[in-house]
């Protein structure tokens, strides 16, 4: 009973959740705005009283922070954001804490107060200010969930990123964010490179900023070091490949499958940090670095799938099949015993590992090629020739009946001379027949060159 009550359990979770796809993509200190009640009377303050209230609560955090109490002050900080951003409730859901069915997207709509287009009367200097009180309570969650590390690093991310869609330029978000992507323990190349962005949007920002300037320094020199000893560790992959750009190295040469899995494995996650860190690039506005490391993602993917290629090619011995090959290939109706087919697949496979189109494929005519190519012009000139035929025997015969009276007279000696003139009209028509598909006029009908003495 136990284990059934888990799984009831498990299912009204799971159910939940497709509920409240919504709520769930939002990040912690936006989700938990639908619980400060408390806040209600406030938000319903005028602009600048709300203000006010506002601040104060921001201020209450810092002292809670400073006390070194980082999630009472980071719960402040949350508490000061809602009083201008936050999901509230619907009219008729007000009991939905009782309604059995629990949070969903259907009981909630988002409320973002900016202070423009005539809210509330609200200006320009109004809406400036609620925009500066949004970003400093965002820093703030952000320095907060540093200090407390863990699953913090994931919202101090998030905090940023908030931060940076009010201001992109903003400098402590970005010097944050990087921080919180060095942090972790199982921080590694990605989260690196990610963080090199951001602190070198950070200093374009800011050049005068000098924490900012020693940890861009610092994290260059540590990138440096990384990337040599990656290099050095590899080794032999740089080697041996033919694929040799920056970190990713692929080589076909290699007999030990598992080596080459691992390669490859390498390779296809590297591949996914430069995309993540193009993104990462276009974001921040830096179009040129971009799109260069767009141009090389785009080229090491060709070299992987031709290494990919040249492996297969390498691994299929056509000369000398297994049994295991030839079982294959006779499953579909391919016979490797023959020596014509099996040059022929060889061809064809050095062909696709060359990423030559099969259109432009030129093997050269072997035997059974030209055996192919002539049976098949038969076959398409004997269906002409067998209309043709069919239509001419139509009209002889339509012929004889009008003509017969003539050729064939009433009376004695009828029988002998309609058998001598049905002789010589079969003799005629054999001989037409004859001269039709004569060797020669076959072979110029069949485009066969009269020097072609293979067949």
């Amino acid at each position: 009973f136990g284990r059934m009550m888990q799984q009831a359990v498990s299912m009204k979770t799971e159910m939940m959740k497709s509920d409240r796809r919504t709520y769930e993509k939002f990040p912690p200190f936006y989700q938990n705005s639908i619980f400060h009640e408390p806040l209600a009377d406030t938000r319903k303050l005028p602009l600048s009283e709300r203000l006010a209230a506002a601040d104060s609560i921001k201020d209450q955090g810092n002292k809670l922070f400073q006390e070194g109490l980082f999630d009472k002050a980071n719960t402040k900080y949350e508490e000061a954001i809602s009083v201008f951003k936050y999901l509230q409730v619907k009219e008729g859901y007000e009991g939905w804490k009782k309604d059995g069915k629990g949070l969903r997207d259907e009981i909630f709509h988002e409320i973002d107060v900016i202070g423009l287009h005539g809210d509330e009367g609200a200006g320009a200097a109004a809406a400036a200010a609620i925009k500066k009180h949004k970003i400093v309570c965002y820093l703030n969650i952000a320095a907060c969930q540093l200090k407390m590390k863990g699953p913090g690093f994931v919202v101090c991310v998030q905090a940023c990123d908030s931060a940076l869609e009010l201001d992109e330029n903003n400098t402590k978000a970005l010097y944050r964010r990087a921080q919180a992507r060095l942090l972790p323990p199982s921080a590694g190349g990605l989260e690196q490179d990610l963080a090199l962005v951001d602190l070198s949007a950070a200093a374009k920002a800011d050049p005068s900023n000098i924490h900012v300037r020693d940890e861009l320094q610092r994290l260059k020199l540590v990138r440096a070091k990384q990337k040599s000893s990656d290099k050095a560790t590899f080794s032999g992959m740089f080697d041996r490949g033919e694929l040799t750009h920056g970190e990713i190295t692929v080589s076909a040469d290699d007999k030990d499958e598992k080596l080459w899995e691992q390669q490859v494995l390498i390779a296809t996650r590297q591949i996914e940090d430069a995309e993540a860190i193009m993104q990462a690039y276009y974001k921040s506005g830096d179009l040129e670095k971009a799109q260069e490391l767009e141009v090389w993602i785009n080229e090491s993917k060709q070299r992987i799938e031709q290494q990919r290629r040249t492996r297969m090619i390498s691994r299929a011995n056509f000369d000398e099949p297994t049994p295991e090959m030839v079982q294959d290939a006779l499953k579909n109706g391919i016979d490797l015993t023959d020596p014509a087919v099996r040059e022929f697949c060889k061809k064809l496979a050095e062909t696709q590992a060359a990423g030559i189109s099969l259109d432009s494929l030129n093997l050269g005519e072997s035997r059974l090629q030209k055996a192919m190519k002539i049976a098949l012009r038969f076959f398409q000139v004997a269906l002409q020739f067998l209309g043709a035929f069919i239509g001419m025997m139509m009209l002889a015969t339509a012929a004889r009946m009008l003509l017969h009276p003539f050729v064939f007279p009433e009376g004695n000696g009828g029988g002998e001379t309609g058998s001598h003139t049905h002789t010589t009209e079969s003799h005629a028509t054999q001989q037409a027949i004859s001269s039709v598909f004569s060797m020669g006029a076959l072979k110029s009908l069949l485009g066969i060159n009269e020097d072609d003495d293979d067949l």
